[in-house]
């Protein structure tokens, strides 16, 4: 390694013709040590310290690293040091870099070296020598020997392929002068640096390499007009080595600037230290030329070029052009048209006549002449940055804004960056996306008028036609932001005033809306803007009114509905909401009117019809409905077959409803959300319903819009345009971009479906069609098998009667409308041990021991009916009391009922006979078999009537029941019973439950006769003359889950009883409890219980039995819990 850095430094030093003085520093630790220095030869040693001798001295440095190696080879520590640089030699090594030419500022300094030459010499005097003292490694040697031989490239492989290996400083150091040979300054530079401290011959070829690098970069960028980095690297240049050509580069760097002052003292400075240098002198003229010295520019007429010669000639000629300038910028035209020909006349070539001439022409405006010039210009000199400048701004003034933009990015080439380029590309992009927007691309539009706001977000042409396109796209939040912002942009703007009244409009801002009009005054507008406000009016007019309808505020909408027909009278979307507002008030004739008027309008109106069905329906006229119906099922219109399915579904008329679905689905090519039948425990058979209207996300003070009280017809009219001078508003500044903002089309007044509304249509069918699931399924036909159990209190053998009955019942539904259900008891009957008939069988009180029945057994067959349409209800069931053997023949029963029904009322009449189940007596009868006597088996035969008025949509009604019945038997005496049932009961809410109601429950009941005895000839049942009860009730529902519901009851009141000048009063109590528990889909377990008690009386009913169903149960509804109910009791 060491012979290596002695070649290394050999030649680096003999390439550079480095002349230094260097020293052989031995060291001598002993006596010993002296004196074989001196057996050696080295007598004169000179010591430096107590171990350090410098042995020899010599400005060859070859000579010096041989005597170094020797000494070693023969066991000394020896150093070699180099002392101070000779000036003599140190002006030599400075003439081994070439001069750099630089010429003009568009000249590339290029570096001349001899390092091939050095090289070769080098190597070849230490293989003359002889010198044996060191060797080159065989890793090294082949890359000398490769650099000795000029093959540089070979030479470079080997050194980049030993970059990884001990002598890789070498392979750098060989890297760094085959750049340095190449003219790869930057390169060299670099691998000097980074050698530099392990090898200190490398520290004065990194001076030499980077200040060439540095310079020549220097100039470059002083070439492309990047000052900055230029200045920056003149300075890093001298850093390394002051040369006169960074320096004349920061001149050149001064003169671009226009800093003349420091641009002076440069030159000067120059010039008085290198008078003779020709790239000074060069420089110098630059700088007279620029600051028209013209006298001085003489003294160097030998050194100017042609064309600066031409230049000295004609300062005078410039400054002439200076004159002319000054007429032209005061706008004295003619003069300077008129001076400036004659220069034309005498140089036509002449730039700077031509740019002044186009300067003159574009400060007149006259755009075509002063194209010419710069054109002509930019024949001469294709790159003249004042002919370029002054073509952008004719292609400007004549909207050519690409070609404009063309030119900037060309200025930008030559290192002019021009501050129009944003607005340009403002210009352009306004341009494009108004032209999309008129294509109605929207995409393009919106994108182009977006990349206009990234440049400058307050441009007052890019928010409207934002605002336009989000109108079309019925986005009215983006519209009523883009328009907004327009509207704070440019407040003045007519049309861009009325957009941004319809954004509020249409948002329901209607104070807002308000605040805005009272700044309108019709005297300062056009009759086109006066159109356009009168044309707002209409369509306020029209969304105040919607808007009240969709918040439900129905008087109000009728209010301005009809305020805006006194204006408007032909007004489609006000007749619309006056409809729909009578409608929903219950005015059905108003509303039957209006829609009829809109028909005669346009007999297609679709919505129209829809509104005239639903008031048919609640006006109960079926026929005139039916038409309307079979119309409208002709739509494909997406929101009338959902309204349609409604009705159909809101009478009851399921499969329909169905229908008309499977045709929105299949007309509109929608996917049915995954079924997830929500569960709803609670559910009853809805009541003709309101018309849905979407909602709107605001609020709205009531007396926000009471201003339109004040502004009547006579304010606005459509036949007299001068009224409109009473609206009192500002003047109005009519800006260019007015036309550029589209007033609403008046047939777009409704909020338009966006995702979101596409969605909910989807959300609202899927509801119908699981309510129409849910409400099918109180329909499934299904079986029933289970057990009914009754204890009644009272005297063994008389009036104390058990009755447990298994049952099997079959119910099966053809549809919702009809059902039939066929079914039987297994009755077994029994009145306890017969303790004492003293008086049983006889009216004489005589003591009779007989053994009488005191139970039975036999089955009880029923069937019936239930046939159900949106206005009418026939029920009907038919059965036999049971047949047993105490010779009395089954009696036929039956229950026949009409019902009559409206939206709030129902009233029915029905005729019936049943049993009477009191006693064995009563029910079944009994014998006698020592008197060979039987009696009993009573059973009412009566009619009924009853009327319910509902309260609200929650369950609450009051409810009313008369009957009147004749009671007969075998051999007992006749009997009339006389009913009445009053029940108030009002919806509470969540008290205990999940739905909960109060009521108050009255019953009167009368006998003509009493027939609470047995004996022979009596009925056997109780029959008070007069009773009386009145009880508080409170009645609920609850829903665990969708799998378990629950349904109580509970009565407490007072009883009042009178029988033959007697009466008694009584605490009455009646509590029930039922539950409904679906074991699986198709199963349900139904439990119920009943208690009745007086201080006298008691009496249980339960059921129990499984009910299985022929078709998919999803939850337990209210109907599950209400049939439970009836269930308790025997039919």
């Amino acid at each position: 390694m060491r012979k290596i850095g002695t070649i290394l430094t050999i030649l680096t030093f003999s390439l550079l013709a480095y002349s230094q003085e260097y020293q052989l520093i031995v060291v001598v630790k002993d006596n010993k040590d002296f004196q074989r220095l001196n057996d050696l030869g080295f007598k004169k040693c000179q010591k430096l310290n107590t171990s350090m001798y410098v042995c020899a001295k010599s400005d060859n440095i070859n000579y010096v690293l041989q005597l170094r190696d020797f000494l070693e080879k023969n066991g000394f520590r020896a150093s070699v040091s180099n002392s101070t640089q000779s000036p003599a030699k140190s002006q030599e090594k400075s003439e081994k870099v070439e001069n750099i030419n630089i010429g003009t500022s568009k000249d590339t300094p290029v570096l001349k070296d001899k390092q091939n030459q050095t090289i070769k010499k080098v190597v070849q005097e230490e293989k003359s020598e002889g010198k044996k003292s060191f060797n080159l490694s065989k890793e090294v040697e082949p890359m000398y020997e490769e650099l000795n031989a000029g093959n540089y490239s070979k030479a470079l492989e080997i050194a980049e392929n030993l970059k990884e290996t001990p002598y890789k400083n070498d392979a750098k150091f060989v890297i760094g002068l085959i750049n340095l040979k190449n003219e790869n300054f930057e390169k060299a530079c670099s691998v000097f640096k980074e050698i530099q401290n392990v090898k200190p011959e490398a520290k004065n070829l990194v001076k030499d390499s980077c200040y060439v690098y540095h310079m020549k970069l220097g100039y470059e960028y002083l070439e492309k007009n990047d000052l900055k980095r230029a200045y920056e690297n003149f300075k890093l240049s001298l850093s390394y080595k002051d040369n006169v050509e960074s320096k004349i580069g920061i001149f050149y760097t001064y003169l671009r600037q226009k800093d003349l002052k420091e641009a002076e003292r440069e030159i000067k400075s120059l010039y008085n230290k290198y008078p003779n240098d020709k790239k000074v002198i060069q420089a110098y003229i630059d700088y007279l030329i620029e600051t028209n010295q013209i006298d001085e520019l003489r003294k160097f007429e030998n050194y100017l070029t042609e064309e600066q010669r031409i230049t000295l000639k004609s300062k005078s000629f410039y400054k002439d052009l200076d004159s002319i300038k000054k007429y032209i910028d005061a706008g004295e035209y003619e003069i300077a048209e008129s001076k400036l020909k004659e220069l034309y006349l005498q140089n036509p070539s002449n730039i700077y006549v031509l740019l002044n001439l186009g300067y003159l022409y574009l400060k007149k405006e006259d755009l075509e002449k002063a194209e010419s010039y710069y054109r002509n210009v930019l024949f001469i000199d294709s790159k003249n940055i004042d002919a370029l400048k002054g073509l952008k701004a004719v292609y400007i003034k004549t909207q050519r804004y690409e070609e404009a933009l063309d030119l900037i990015e060309k200025l930008k080439a030559l290192g002019v960056y021009d501050q129009d380029e944003k607005k340009i590309k403002e210009l352009i992009l306004i341009s494009k996306a108004q032209e999309e927007y008129k294509r109605k691309n929207l995409d393009l539009a919106e994108k182009y008028a977006l990349e206009v706001l990234e440049l400058n977000k307050n441009n007052p042409v890019a928010y409207p036609i934002l605002a336009n396109v989000y109108k079309d796209r019925k986005d009215e939040k983006k519209f009523f932001q883009y328009i907004t912002k327009a509207y704070q942009l440019d407040p003045n703007n007519t049309g861009i005033k009325i957009a941004y009244l319809y954004g509020l409009t249409n948002l329901g801002l209607f104070d807002q809306v308000k605040t805005i009009l009272s700044t309108i005054n019709p005297k300062n507008l056009s009759q086109e803007e006066k159109d356009q406000l009168k044309e707002f009016y209409q369509v306020f007019y029209g969304k105040l009114a919607s808007y009240y309808l969709n918040t439900k505020n129905y008087s109000k909408a009728k209010r301005v509905a009809l305020e805006g027909l006194e204006i408007f009278p032909n007004d489609s979307t006000l007749l619309q909401v006056l409809g729909w507002s009578c409608y929903n008030l219950k005015d059905y004739k108003c509303s039957e009117k209006i829609f009829n008027q809109l028909l005669l309008f346009n007999p297609e109106d679709e919505n129209a019809k829809l509104g005239l069905a639903y008031t048919y329906l609640n006006l109960k006229k079926v026929k005139d409905l039916e038409n309307l119906l079979s119309s409208l099922e002709k739509s494909t219109d997406k929101n009338i077959l959902k309204e349609l399915a409604t009705i159909y579904y809101s009478m009851g008329r399921y499969k329909d409803a169905e229908r008309i679905i499977k045709k929105y689905e299949s007309t509109y090519d929608t996917k049915p959300v995954e079924e997830n039948i929500e569960k709803q425990p609670i559910y009853k058979k809805p009541a003709p319903i309101e018309k849905r209207e979407r909602e709107v996300p605001f609020i709205l003070d009531e007396d926000s819009n009471s201003h339109l009280q004040n502004e009547k017809k006579e304010y606005i009219t459509t036949e007299n345009n001068d009224k409109f001078e009473k609206l009192n508003q500002s003047d109005l500044d009519k800006r260019k971009y007015n036309s550029e903002v589209e007033i609403v089309d008046r047939d777009e007044r409704f909020l338009t479906q966006d995702n979101s509304e596409k969605k909910k249509d989807k959300l609202e069918i899927e509801e119908i069609k699981q309510k129409i699931k849910l409400q099918e399924q109180d329909y499934v036909s299904n079986v029933v098998l289970g057990v009914k159990f009754r204890d009644k209190s009272g005297e063994s053998g008389k009036s104390k009667l058990t009755d447990t009955s298994p049952f099997l019942k079959l119910n099966y539904y053809f549809n919702e409308n009809l059902m039939v259900y066929v079914g039987t008891y297994f009755t077994n009957l029994d009145s306890g041990t017969l303790k004492d008939y003293n008086n049983f069988g006889t009216p004489q009180n005589i003591t009779i021991l007989r053994s009488v029945p005191s139970s039975y057994s036999g089955i009880e067959p029923f069937a019936g009916f239930s046939l159900n349409s949106n206005y009418f209800d026939l029920n009907g069931n038919v059965g036999l009391t049971p047949k047993v053997n105490n010779g009395i023949n089954s009696k036929f029963i039956y229950d026949i009922e009409g019902k009559l029904k409206t939206t709030n009322n129902k009233i029915s009449i029905g005729l019936y006979q049943r049993p009477i189940r009191d006693s064995i007596l009563s029910y079944v009868g009994t014998a006698d078999p020592y008197s060979y006597k039987n009696w009993g088996r009573a059973v009412g035969t009566g009619v009924k009537a009853s009327y319910e008025q509902s309260i609200d949509e929650k369950g609450s009604f009051v409810y009313t029941q008369a009957s009147i019945e004749k009671i007969k038997g075998q051999d007992i005496q006749e009997n009339t019973n006389i009913n009445l049932i009053v029940l108030p009961k009002i919806f509470a809410g969540k008290l205990i439950g999940d739905k909960d109601y109060l009521g108050l429950f009255f019953l009167y009941s009368k006998y003509s006769k009493d027939q609470d005895c047995y004996y022979y000839g009596c009925g056997g049942y109780f029959s008070p003359k007069n009773m009386f009860i009145v009880a508080p009730m409170l009645e609920g529902f609850y829903f665990m889950n969708e799998r378990f519901g629950i349904h109580y009851k509970v009565f407490l009141g007072g009883l009042l009883l009178k029988n033959n000048d007697k009466s008694s009063t009584d605490l009455a109590f009646d509590g029930y409890l039922g539950g409904v528990y679906m074991l699986r889909d198709n199963i349900f377990l139904n439990l119920a219980g009943e208690y009745r008690k007086t201080s006298k009386y008691s009496e249980i009913f339960t059921s129990a039995y499984l009910q299985y169903f022929f078709g998919k149960r999803y939850n337990i509804t209210e109907n599950d819990l209400l049939k439970l109910e009836k269930e308790i009791y025997k039919r």
